[in-house]
């Protein structure tokens, strides 16, 4: 059903069963049964339960594709960025070279993609991030086609294994919202510090950036307006009533994040 390339690949962190697993697409074939629902490759996950409410074990997700070649079936579609869900209705095709879908998909955590990332924070002049074209604060490492980390040590196992080769990464810039590909050589002959020359942020903090879509900020602007009308009534109210209430105020909880960052590879 998902084109088999990707689901026999290594993935850095493994999977266990407390993951919410979902099926990163990676890319989408042109004219295929998925090419005109405007996903996003990298940022859009297919999530199937594969598991009932009752923990009846269901079908797994290609067996469900092979059991409705043919037949429309609805599938949800989660953006990690937006962190919105939409349901789509496809039909799964047999196509020669091609899978049912017509995507290439890997199997992830969708619930912690979006902090699964290495942030770009800043780079010396001629270093192998510098020369790669990476902007800094803007641009976010989300890994190769292959292989995804899981946190800031394994980027600094893979950088230190590829040490000396050239390797290409998918990368997310905030201000432009779209993914690019770029080359990386890391390697400790560019005349500085480290393999990359760089400082790199992980965690919480460096997650990718919420960006709220047109209709959730209209629905959010429309509950404003209810609050601040209700709280405008209140307010009359009292006034009628000649009552000079103070509003206690709320002990603020800081929770304090996580943030992790390195100022070199070594």
């Amino acid at each position: 059903g998902i084109n088999a390339e990707y689901m026999g690949k290594r993935k850095m962190g493994g999977i266990n069963e407390s993951m919410n697993i979902g099926y990163r697409i990676i890319d989408i074939e042109e004219n295929g049964p998925m090419s005109t629902f405007g996903l996003c490759p990298l940022l859009d996950f297919i999530i199937y339960p594969e598991k009932s409410s009752d923990s009846e074990e269901l079908l797994s997700f290609e067996e469900m594709l092979v059991s409705n070649i043919g037949k429309t079936i609805e599938l949800i579609i989660y953006n990690i960025v937006h962190m919105k869900k939409r349901k789509v209705q496809v039909v799964p095709t047999e196509r020669v070279g091609g899978g049912l879908l017509g995507i290439k998909a890997r199997p992830e955590d969708y619930s912690t993609a979006s902090v699964r990332v290495m942030h770009v924070l800043s780079f010396l002049p001629n270093s192998p991030l510098h020369i790669s074209g990476l902007m800094p604060n803007k641009d976010y490492i989300l890994g190769t086609n292959e292989e995804v980390f899981t946190d800031l040590h394994e980027f600094e196992i893979f950088i230190k294994r590829h040490s000396g080769e050239t390797v290409q990464f998918n990368v997310y810039n905030s201000e432009s919202m779209k993914i690019r590909q770029i080359t990386i050589t890391p390697n400790d002959k560019w005349g500085g510090n480290g393999l990359l020359g760089g400082d790199i942020g992980y965690g919480k903090m460096h997650a990718l950036p919420h960006v709220v879509l047109k209709d959730e900020d209209e629905e959010l602007e429309k509950e404003l307006a209810k609050s601040e009308k209700k709280n405008s009534e209140s307010s009359d109210s009292d006034k009628e009533k000649n009552q000079n209430l103070a509003s206690p105020s709320e002990a603020e909880s800081l929770v304090k994040l996580k943030e992790q960052s390195t100022n070199s590879i070594v």
